[in-house]
């Protein structure tokens, strides 16, 4: 059980829903075509344009499949996508927006999400860090608070939770301490006043609680259980 300590990080993710999403340019009345058939493949650049002779999207593409990099605009000639394509899939940097603002920068390896994502958030600034392999996450992934802060750190291996855990209040002290093994809580959680004492210690043995909280009061003195002063 991960529990709440992904909330950010899932949240941040479900925001870009639908970007990765292959999607068709609105109906267009122009197309420009700069290229030739070689074998009866398509080697070239097509462009789309709106009834405005707006750049709808710019693709390239070799053997008659995409290749390199395409993008994407919106209806006010915003960058909504650039995509590096190779062989007909997503392969290398990409990067998203909305309403010119920065949505997601990713990277692909054969399709797949591969090396580390940066999610924004509506005002363009940076909401989460996560690192992928092969279209899981796999290494580290950071989330920030809307002023740029480190808010959790996170460990993962193969998609799930694993190693160390940090939860932080907005000065920067620990909030919450702890290890995870295949995705569930294991050993001891801490967790902590702003002024560094410890609050509250949880021993798990892999996502089970195995013995009695322990609580403690601001001046680090144990208090009886389930007492939180």
């Amino acid at each position: 059980m991960s529990d709440e300590i992904e909330q950010d990080i899932l949240e941040a993710e479900k925001s870009a829903e639908g970007v990765l999403e292959e999607k068709e340019p609105a109906p267009s009345q122009k197309k420009r075509v700069l290229g030739q058939q070689i074998e009866g493949k398509f080697h070239g650049v097509i462009e789309k344009y709106d009834d405005n002779e707006q750049l709808l999207s710019h693709q390239n593409f070799e053997k008659g499949v995409l290749h390199g990099e395409s993008r994407r605009y919106g209806d006010s000639h915003q960058l909504k996508e650039k995509i590096t394509f190779h062989e007909g899939v997503p392969h290398g940097p990409a990067e998203f927006y909305k309403n010119g603002s920065p949505l997601m920068h990713t990277s692909f390896h054969e399709g797949k999400q591969h090396g580390i994502t940066t999610l924004y958030d509506e005002g363009g600034l940076v909401r989460a860090r996560i690192q992928y392999e092969h279209g899981v996450k796999h290494g580290t992934s950071i989330t920030y608070d809307p002023l740029g802060r480190v808010k959790k750190v996170l460990h993962y291996h193969q998609g799930l939770l694993e190693g160390p855990t940090l939860s932080y209040y907005p000065s920067g002290s620990v909030m919450e301490s702890g290890t995870y093994v295949q995705g569930k809580r294991h050993g001891e959680f801490k967790f902590f006043y702003e002024n560094g004492m410890v609050h509250q210690i949880l021993i798990f043995d892999k996502g089970r609680l195995i013995q009695k909280p322990q609580f403690y009061d601001a001046q680090g003195n144990p208090t009886p259980q389930g007492i939180e002063e």
